[in-house]
């Protein structure tokens, strides 16, 4: 989804497959970074998606507001309704729901989690604090020796 926003030229009437907090309200059709975008209603950064025609309201009620994985072809010069978002995807192929919002909080928390141990253990600090602690412990056993 970032590679599509980034470059839309280069996706310019390609068939692709992205993956985003998905939206299919009336007027409100698009595929966002997360809910927290959808939520600050920053459009820009997100893609209007163009009702398929297979789509009927029972899957529509399923998948609105979900993460989900979209298929169609993007259309860089397509800017959804009242030109408020930054491409279109057009003959959607498929939708089908990949994430709710609890478990993409739990991969968040989780990947937060190894970044800050990642951060933590091997940061300067903390080894210097280590390698202090072992000389410290070397130099007591030694000492209690003599």
């Amino acid at each position: 989804m970032i590679g599509l926003l980034g470059d839309p030229r280069r996706y310019d009437q390609h068939k692709v497959q992205v993956e985003g907090f998905v939206t299919l309200g009336f007027e409100d059709s698009g595929l966002q970074l997360d809910e927290s975008a959808y939520r600050a209603g920053l459009r820009q950064g997100s893609v209007w998606l163009d009702q398929p025609k297979w789509r009927n309201t029972e899957a529509a009620r399923r998948l609105h507001r979900h993460y989900g994985r979209v298929a169609g072809t993007f259309d860089a010069s397509g800017r959804g309704h009242m030109g408020a978002y930054s491409g279109s995807l057009t003959n959607v192929r498929r939708i089908e729901p990949i994430l709710t919002e609890a478990d993409f909080q739990k991969l968040r928390r989780q990947e937060m989690r190894t970044v800050m141990v990642q951060t933590i253990f091997f940061s300067g600090w903390f080894l210097a604090f280590v390698g202090w602690m072992a000389l410290a412990v070397i130099w007591v056993s030694t000492r209690r020796r003599a």
